[in-house]
């Protein structure tokens, strides 16, 4: 089984700038999180880009994360588990039972395959 992001309906109409500001943690501590992202359709790039403020007491601390994610389709990904030699029997859109895949909605791309 491989579950991945159904990136079909976010890559039409991303949401590539969000913001979780003023979070508070049990501790006091304030978090906010800043998310910078891109795609490259050309390349089946997703780069998200994270700016992460951390407020403990009088100190504040910065931090930047950046992860290349592949974009895959049911196609791309069918085709990839074919040449590494699997074969994929069934396509879900979620981990509960009964997801039903739905390329514009699902959440998630789960796929289950047999080796060949």
């Amino acid at each position: 089984m491989l579950d991945t992001t159904n990136f079909d309906p976010w890559i039409n109409h991303p949401t590539n700038i969000r913001a979780e500001v003023d979070h508070h943690l049990p501790d006091g501590t304030r978090l906010a999180i800043f998310a910078l992202n891109d795609q490259d359709r050309a390349r089946s790039l997703h780069v998200a880009r994270f700016i992460t403020a951390m407020q403990r007491g009088r100190n504040i601390d910065l931090a930047f994360d950046e992860a290349p994610l592949r974009i895959w389709t049911m196609q791309s990904l069918s085709d990839a588990l074919r040449r590494e030699g699997f074969r994929p029997i069934e396509w879900w859109g979620g981990l509960k039972i009964g997801a039903k895949y739905d390329r514009r909605r699902s959440p998630r791309l789960v796929c289950v395959a047999t080796r060949t």
